[in-house]
């Protein structure tokens, strides 16, 4: 082979390398793309969402379903530490699951006589070595849903259990249907969101339900614990249906509600066994 040759196949094969990579970078620029990061960040109450007003003639609770334990309602409040929604998360489903598996959080017994307790020592313990395993801050502000991931396999697994996800997501929102299923086995369902409305109270009048606007959080994750399914004008022409969540949302230190349309990022029912 002639060296004009050698140098022409060498540049042909160069050049298709570099076309392919072209190409990954047009098709699958979601697999490149840098994860999103969950801090938590409260939005200004200028901002504020507003109030939900569902109006209708009729409206029917279809369907609902709740976890039989709850959930506790932690709070960044708790902690110094910064952007620590990903921790706080992480310790809300532990919790849930220390009732069960009572050494999940050594020297911390998260429920007793029928409601959970308030954090002690051993509860902050968890949270800060939550807040080290998930790498929080290290390669950017927060928590990357993968550093969530590896962080609480790691705590799980150290204390003799493990861990394992039900999916949750559909075309960018909360699956329904999944959030049921996971719900009804009593398994909490995390999500990830980028830009999410709580609502609080609910107040009634003759034709509508009304959902008050509580607070608006950027990058932030939080954890259902309750689903509902309302179908309004039910055998009506104009008959439609909507679904709200009930969460333990780890900004107000409460229960909270969210509307079913919401955006998200990803959600997941959560097993520890």
């Amino acid at each position: 082979m002639t060296s004009g040759k050698r140098n022409f196949i060498l540049i042909s094969a160069a050049a298709l390398v570099l076309a392919l990579i072209a190409l990954l970078f047009v098709f699958a620029p979601s697999a490149l793309a840098q994860e999103a990061r969950f801090t938590g960040e409260p939005l200004p109450a200028t901002r504020a969402a507003g109030d939900v007003t569902i109006s209708y003639t009729t409206r029917t609770l279809e369907e609902s379903g709740s976890l039989n334990e709850g959930l506790p309602y932690y709070t960044v409040d708790y902690t110094s530490l910064t952007n620590a929604c990903a921790p706080l998360a992480g310790s809300v489903v532990l919790a849930y699951y220390d009732i069960a598996f009572s050494d999940l959080i050594p020297g911390f017994t998260a429920k007793l006589f029928g409601e959970y307790r308030q954090p002690n020592s051993a509860f902050y313990d968890c949270l800060d070595e939550l807040y080290s395993l998930m790498h929080v801050n290290e390669a950017g502000p927060g928590a990357s849903e993968s550093e969530f991931d590896e962080g609480l396999a790691d705590y799980v697994t150290d204390k003799g259990y493990s861990i394992s996800y039900l999916p949750a997501f559909s075309g960018g929102k909360i699956d329904y249907a999944a959030v049921k299923t996971a719900i009804n086995s009593q398994r909490p369902v995390l999500v990830f969101a980028l830009d999410v409305d709580f609502y609080g109270s609910v107040s009634y009048g003759a034709n509508y339900a009304s959902y008050s606007w509580k607070k608006s959080v950027l990058n932030h994750i939080f954890v259902i614990e309750e689903y509902q399914k309302f179908v309004c004008n039910k055998g009506l022409p104009e008959e439609y249906e909507y679904v709200v969540y009930y969460v333990s949302d780890l900004y107000t230190g409460s229960r909270s509600i969210v509307m079913g349309d919401l955006t998200v990022y990803n959600a997941k029912g959560v097993i520890i066994s």
